[in-house]
């Protein structure tokens, strides 16, 4: 007997295991209002995902879940709150879905809604400006007039030689730059060998018109735990031109140095990622401050900076680590004069960068300053008492004979008192 013909049966097409975890393994988050749409890795909390945008949450905790302030508004279903966020969150607020950006992981397409971009953020209300004792300057940089004479064949020295001889015996080591070697040739017969000489060190940086003799400017940097606060100086007379503030944007990983060195101990790139977000900051505040004179980057040849230890060591991409750790140690605490360049900031290319000097971890290049401007270490009998309002605080006693410093976490509540 014979069988029966069977129908051929249609295969399914089955879609690969690996394509199907593939597809699984990331989510859309929708921000709004701004409407911004991030593919994100499924299981990363919604913190992470924004930690690349330039959307500020708020946080003070570095995304710990302990400072309760990284408040989203969920707009899609979502599962029940962590305890974390039952804790720090009132019922009213969980009834309308609210939830911590850190503590709500990314599970499936999520639509979340945030406060506004905070994109260039000015505080206003900071302290800016207060008495400054008369000092004498002594910039880095100096500019100086020089006239020669062109090649001739009765004097054919070199392009240098002549720039040596020109500003006299004292110069007659005189290093020349790369950068300023490189166009050199050119920029001396555009002048007509009648310019001003940039001088730092014993070394030519540039060579420029004979009318910039008077454009001497420099630039100060307070960098502020919470705030970043930038001034444009006068190196003829010392003259505050121009001061800008910003919000320090290392912010959203923490409002204290220690949540900002855990967050760095705690992602491989951290730290490059901390440096990034301070130079961000920095070359911001530089822009400002150049637009309002009509100045251009290459107009700037030396910048001072000074903060805490551990933002100085942000800004020089040294790891800060050990200044959190007994017995807190950090990598230096010796003033440096480097290339703004090779720092990061976006100046002459020839510009210096002089980092101010710190004491420890916690007394900072800062303090260091206010006692130097102060006029304490030179007193011979009368105390001086310095105190620094800031979200570290650093208090100063002391006068030539002997100076007491000491430092806390005062928070950022007093923070450009």
């Amino acid at each position: 007997m014979k069988k029966p013909k069977r129908g051929k049966r249609k295969r399914r097409h089955q879609t690969p295991p690996s394509v199907n975890r593939r597809k699984k393994k990331f989510a859309w988050l929708n921000v709004l209002p701004a409407d911004i749409w991030l593919k994100v890795k499924r299981g990363v909390t919604v913190w992470e995902a924004l930690q690349k945008t330039n959307i500020d949450l708020g946080g003070e905790c570095g995304g710990l879940g302990k400072c309760g302030k990284c408040k989203i508004r969920v707009v899609t279903s979502i599962g029940p709150p962590t305890a974390e966020t039952v804790e720090l969150l009132t019922p009213e607020e969980l009834e309308k879905g609210i939830r911590l950006a850190c503590r709500t992981k990314i599970k499936k397409d999520l639509v979340i809604r945030t406060e506004a971009m905070n994109d260039e953020v000015e505080l206003f209300q900071i302290l800016k400006y207060g008495e400054m004792p008369i000092i004498e300057l002594d910039p880095l940089v100096d500019k100086r007039p020089v006239t020669m004479e062109p090649p001739s064949l009765h004097n054919a020295l070199s392009d240098a030689d002549r720039i040596r001889e020109a500003l006299g015996p004292e110069c007659q080591n005189l290093k020349i730059s790369y950068h300023c070697l490189s166009s050199l040739y050119s920029n001396l017969r555009a002048t007509h060998f009648d310019g001003t000489a940039v001088l730092h060190d014993g070394c030519l940086l540039a060579w420029e018109p004979e009318r910039m003799a008077a454009r001497r400017y420099g630039l100060i940097f307070d960098l502020g735990t919470s705030t970043l606060v930038g001034k444009l100086v006068s190196l003829l007379d010392g003259r505050e031109i121009v001061v800008v503030s910003r919000l320090n944007s290392q912010n959203k990983h923490g409002s204290d140095v220690i949540s900002r060195i855990q967050y760095v101990k705690e992602h491989p790139k951290g730290l490059s990622h901390m440096r990034k977000l301070l130079l961000q900051d920095l070359n911001t505040v530089t822009r400002r401050l150049l637009e309002t004179q009509a100045l251009v980057p290459d107009d700037i040849f030396v910048a001072v900076a000074a903060g805490n230890t551990t933002i100085q060591h942000f800004l020089l991409g040294l790891n800060p680590a050990g200044i959190a750790e007994t017995p807190f140690a950090p990598v230096t605490t010796e003033a440096m004069t480097i290339r703004a360049q090779d720092a990061g900031l976006r100046l002459h290319p020839e510009a210096m960068l002089h980092i101010m000097p710190s004491k420890s971890g916690y007394i900072g290049g800062d303090l260091i300053g206010f006692i130097l401007a102060s006029g304490a270490a030179d007193r011979e009998d009368r105390l001086a008492l310095g105190l620094d309002f800031g979200t570290n605080g650093e208090i100063f006693l002391g006068n030539k004979r002997r100076m007491l410093t000491c430092s806390a976490a005062a928070g950022p509540a007093l923070e450009g008192a």
